[in-house]
């Protein structure tokens, strides 16, 4: 297990040296938080978890850039926006934790399969 607490800019990630990690969790006190170009270096076995324990929820505006990570099964989110997912083909669990998002998945009968085609 890899934790991180984050209070600076992102660039700060780039210096994260995470090699295998089977769980990563980052702890979030910055309003907007950007994840890394490299974060697809990032051997991410299992599971991340990302929270937030500031006032206001973090803002992550790259998140499909997670969607690189093809062992990760599982992402926990707490007091996060996140305005797009992507799509997460290799995903198979995600909790969602007063969370906010852009994407209306209540609309369209197919949304949340496109985003998340193998949820269980």
């Amino acid at each position: 297990m890899f934790r991180v607490a984050y209070e600076t800019c992102a660039s700060d990630w780039s210096l994260m040296q995470v090699a295998r990690a089977e769980v990563l969790i980052l702890s979030l006190h910055a309003k907007h938080s950007l994840f890394p170009d490299s974060m697809d270096k990032m051997m991410v076995h299992k599971v991340l978890t990302i929270t937030n324990d500031g006032l206001h929820p973090s803002e992550l505006n790259n998140f499909d850039l997670l969607d690189s990570l093809h062992n990760l099964k599982t992402i926990t989110l707490k007091r996060i926006t996140v305005p797009s997912f992507g799509t997460f083909n290799h995903l198979i669990k995600l909790f969602l934790y007063m969370c906010t998002t852009k994407m209306d998945f209540g609309k369209g009968s197919g949304l949340i399969t496109h985003a998340f085609p193998n949820l269980n």
